[in-house]
């Protein structure tokens, strides 16, 4: 999940999908490196497993990201990064609005 101006146009199936991956990679390589222990790997898969499902919007993408980084804080990092990329998005959005609407204000009638 490295491209914040793509947040904004990727779909919520997709970004779930991406940062699925993500956090499987995350706990294996935490697992490997003994930052993480089985029984913290196991218990958050299920907690992934159970609650990733119902996960709509982006909203709750982000609320399930901090539930999750709550409970392990091993997953804190994908907290923070969706949260900022989600932010940066909403910002850029709101940025080209405000161009546009200052484009139309100042081009001759």
């Amino acid at each position: 999940m490295d491209e914040n101006a793509s947040v904004q146009g990727t779909t919520v199936e997709n970004l779930k999908k991406q940062i699925l991956d993500n956090l499987y990679d995350g706990i294996m390589d935490a697992m490997l490196n003994g930052r993480a222990t089985l029984k913290e790997g196991k218990e958050s898969a299920h907690f992934i497993l159970g609650k990733f499902k119902d996960v709509n919007t982006k909203t709750e993408l982000l609320q399930f990201l901090y539930d999750l980084s709550t409970k392990w804080s091993i997953y804190n990092p994908y907290y923070v990064k969706m949260k900022y990329s989600l932010a940066e998005a909403d910002d850029t959005k709101k940025i080209q609005d405000l161009k546009s609407k200052l484009y139309k204000f100042i081009q001759p009638s």
